[in-house]
């Protein structure tokens, strides 16, 4: 229940026209090169989206949650990110990141990948 919560409260903070924002870039060339955890570049990179004012929460908590994965995305996080996927309040790159990070296994599958790309153009 503490996760919906959660969720509800970012969807209303998330602002829906900012699809390519430099964090959602960031994450996003993250996880293209993700292999198992985030290098040490990609955690000083997820610390600077976690410390820059402009970051939104809803932002922040996805770049807290792949600071966090090792090989796998842990129990809660994948709830608080599933619960995300299906809130239409919240950017659909957002969306799209927390579905690939909720899929994720030790690295992104291929389908995944194209999904990831296609969010650079």
């Amino acid at each position: 229940m503490r996760v919906l919560a959660v969720v509800v409260a970012l969807g209303i903070l998330a602002s829906t026209t900012e699809a390519e924002r430099l964090a959602v870039r960031t994450m996003t060339e993250i996880l293209l090169a993700f292999n198992h955890s985030p290098s040490p570049a990609d955690r000083v990179a997820l610390e600077e989206i976690l410390n820059d004012e402009a970051t939104t929460a809803c932002e922040r908590v996805v770049a807290r949650i792949l600071l966090n994965v090792r090989h796998i995305t842990s129990a809660e996080d994948k709830r608080t990110l599933e619960a995300m996927i299906t809130d239409e309040a919240i950017p659909e790159s957002l969306r799209t990141l927390s579905a690939v990070i909720v899929n994720l296994t030790h690295t992104i599958n291929d389908a995944d990948r194209k999904t990831l790309k296609a969010l650079l153009k």
